[in-house]
């Protein structure tokens, strides 16, 4: 039988505390989970009902721009034909039923994309279109306004460039800049803008009009940074993708604008990228764990406008 002396117990002794100690502080993340559960319990609490984690709501006036609460899941599409599908095998192939479909199931796609329009059409109150001087812009506001649409993705750009038009990257601004301000005012929460997709030559768009698409993005950017906090970046990876496989994306022949069924998958999976980084930049608590005496709590709210705002949220005793 082994003796073991009394200073070798009181030394394991205090060893066997101290390791008690630290998992129970968390110390080796084993002691983490609970809390971070808890946390979450917390966190969920703010988002479903809108409050400050201590049970009062807090106001949507408190942010420059009411985007404090979570956005309606209902997502409302402008754009040209490309927006509309035209080209698709279906309209469950084209790119904003794809889009939704990434989305997940509990997301709704509203697609208003008309066939031959410039941001003028969408940019003026009356557009000659499509059964005679009609405003366009206003149909897709109440449409969007009647389903509870919070944000708006846009891509707009493959008619500006067309022959025809050529608007020049300066016009399509300026009718961009009307678009969002159209939306402002119809009280939707956020506008994600999208590059339009690369497009061949045709008998209807020529080098300039190639020129001109990418003088769009540079566009695009400058709206972003001059309506931050109300619009933000959406997708900018399609054109170079499209440019780089558009013998086997866009429909044969003079079109060469128009995706086929795979390129319109590509398109959904590059738009479902950009809402979801909308989503999570601009609707999600940033969680600061603060280990103060094992407690742990959220102290920080991202700002649309990717600032902070304080909030108060009583601290999480570790169970």
């Amino acid at each position: 039988m082994r003796t073991i002396k009394s200073n070798n117990i009181s030394r394991f002794t205090t060893v066997l505390v101290i390791v008690t100690l630290l998992i129970s502080s968390g110390f080796w993340g084993l002691g983490y989970n609970r809390s971070a559960e808890a946390a979450d319990i917390v966190y969920d609490q703010i988002v479903s009902d809108n409050s400050d984690g201590n049970g009062e709501k807090v106001s949507s006036d408190s942010s420059e721009d009411g985007m404090l609460s979570p956005y309606s899941r209902t997502i409302g599409f402008i754009g040209d034909s490309i927006t509309q599908g035209t080209g698709a095998s279906t309209d469950a192939a084209g790119a904003v039923s794809k889009t939704c479909e990434n989305l997940g199931s509990d997301f709704i796609c509203i697609n208003h994309g008309i066939g031959g329009t410039t941001s003028h059409d969408w940019a003026t109150t009356l557009t000659s279109m499509h059964g005679g001087d009609t405003d366009i812009m206003a149909a897709a506001i109440a449409a969007m306004q009647n389903a509870d649409v919070d944000i708006v993705s846009i891509m707009l750009g493959a008619n500006d460039a067309r022959y025809d038009a050529h608007y020049s990257a300066e016009s399509y601004k300026d009718q961009m800049q009307t678009i969002i301000n159209r939306l402002r005012t119809a009280g939707f929460r956020h506008v994600i803008l999208n590059y339009s997709i690369y497009f061949g030559f045709s008998s209807i768009r020529d080098a300039l009009s190639q020129k001109l698409n990418i003088e769009y993005q540079t566009a695009i950017d400058e709206l972003v940074t001059e309506n931050t906090g109300f619009v933000s970046a959406g997708d900018a990876s399609a054109y170079d993708w499209f440019k780089i496989n558009s013998t086997l994306t866009l429909i044969d022949g003079d079109d060469a604008v128009h995706p086929n069924d795979i390129g319109y998958a590509k398109l959904g999976e590059f738009w479902s990228n950009a809402i979801m980084n909308t989503f999570a930049h601009k609707t999600k608590f940033d969680r600061e764990w603060l280990n103060n005496d094992s407690d742990f709590r959220l102290s920080k709210l991202i700002h649309p406008a990717d600032r902070y705002l304080p909030i108060q949220v009583k601290p999480l005793s570790v169970f």
